[in-house]
């Protein structure tokens, strides 16, 4: 990527915590053209460093999660002659702490208060609710005994107990009474926490980009499973592209008025939300970045469009390429299937099964040991599929959940 003005290197500062071939920004940015420092942690750095191996680059290793220690880092970086002119955070987790650092430095880009209804989740579904365009599931505070109990009261069991600010589906609890609730709001300070309401319907994850207040470059996916049955139960998870225009048309309802509420105006999204069996839709949560897992290789591949890269752009400030006008027109899918739970173990044997839609597929060799490091989802088998409809794909989807099988021994 070039800079917008190449008269002279514009600093640049990104926060990475990636363990794996998300962190080859040098795919991304012109290390040749852009003077790039990274605050990394020290899990990261090696496949970091690896990752720019031949190009020019500071790299700091501190704690990413300490935000006085990214501030002071960021400070000591920024010299006083060449002001950072982007802050980059791709993953979720370093969002709120790059917008601390562009409001500290007075970098461009999305500050504190733009930035933490789009990652808080209690604040983001009280500006949702209040922007009334979209059903939000009832929610309450977790540190707000009166409220806890009104949601209850008007909602029933079973009740989600989630982080406020976490990622994927770290922390989330279902509880179907009160020793159960209790329970979940002392795992962790209150204050921290957030219940709403289980709702029942289809799940499915928008993907796209908001760029200058519009939604483009938009996916709808139909999930197989749930994430949090991959994290709980032990279930694969995936997702297929939808080619229902009904459903398409909901999903872009529900992005647009999400960009509005959180007046996102140039970022990636993550986009939940429900398909109810009255036909109404229910917001459920999103995530100002690219979608995690297979999502951004599957689309570059079906759409033809790194969202990754579009997303780094965006927070630089750099105009996006061009971009396709609607969703992708093959449909794509994904499968992910989870590390035995009883780790470490060793691979005895893997039959993968061969599907027509299926083009893609990464599993463990025989004799791997598997540990929960070899990938950051604990993964041991992901899937890509690609054909001519959803219904395609899903079935094959559906094929390697059951075909699929891996013979482990103890180590």
């Amino acid at each position: 990527m070039e800079p917008a003005s190449t008269e002279r290197m514009r600093h640049v500062l990104i926060l990475n915590r990636w363990l794996d071939d998300r962190a080859h920004y040098a795919r991304y940015l012109d290390h040749g053209l852009w003077r790039v420092s990274y605050l990394t942690t020290a899990a990261s750095e090696r496949t970091l460093r690896s990752a720019l191996r031949g190009h020019e680059a500071t790299i700091v290793v501190t704690d990413v999660d300490d935000l006085d220690a990214v501030r002071e880092a960021a400070c000591r970086l920024q010299a006083p002659h060449e002001r950072f002119e982007g802050v980059v955070a791709l993953a979720e987790r370093d969002l709120l702490a790059a917008a601390h650092v562009r409001e500290r430095l007075g970098v461009p880009g999305a500050w504190v208060a733009a930035m933490l209804p789009r990652r808080d989740k209690l604040l983001m579904k009280r500006a949702m609710a209040a922007a009334g365009e979209v059903r939000v599931p009832r929610f309450a505070p977790g540190d707000d005994l009166g409220a806890v109990r009104g949601l209850v009261d008007d909602a029933g069991w079973p009740i989600v107990v989630k982080p406020r600010a976490e990622a994927g589906c770290v922390g989330v609890r279902m509880t179907r009474g009160w020793d159960e609730l209790c329970r979940a709001l002392q795992e962790a300070p209150p204050s921290t926490l957030q219940c709403e309401e289980h709702i029942e319907g289809r799940l499915f994850h928008a993907d796209g980009l908001v760029v200058d207040g519009a939604v483009r470059l938009f996916a709808v996916f139909e999930y197989v499973n749930t994430p949090l049955l991959y994290v709980t139960d032990g279930l694969g998870s995936g997702a297929a592209t939808v080619d229902d225009p009904v459903i398409v048309d909901h999903g872009r309802v529900m992005a647009e008025a999400m960009a509005r509420a959180l007046d996102m105006r140039d970022d990636a999204f993550h986009l939940e939300f429900f398909l109810l069996d009255t036909g109404e839709t229910c917001f459920l949560e999103v995530g100002a970045r690219v979608g995690g897992g297979p999502v951004p290789g599957l689309l570059r591949d079906v759409a033809g469009v790194d969202l990754v890269r579009q997303h780094l752009r965006l927070q630089l400030g750099v105009p996006v390429e061009p971009l396709p006008d609607g969703p992708p027109s093959e449909v794509g899918g994904y499968l992910m299937l989870p590390e035995p739970k009883r780790r470490p173990c060793r691979v005895a044997a893997v039959r993968a099964p061969r599907l027509p839609t299926l083009y893609s597929s990464e599993v463990p060799e025989v004799g791997a040991v598997l540990d929960g490091t070899a990938h950051q989802l604990d993964a041991c088998g992901v899937f890509l599929y690609r054909g001519g409809s959803t219904a395609d794909v899903m079935r094959d989807i559906r094929a390697t959940e059951r075909l699929f099988a891996m013979d482990c021994e103890p180590v």
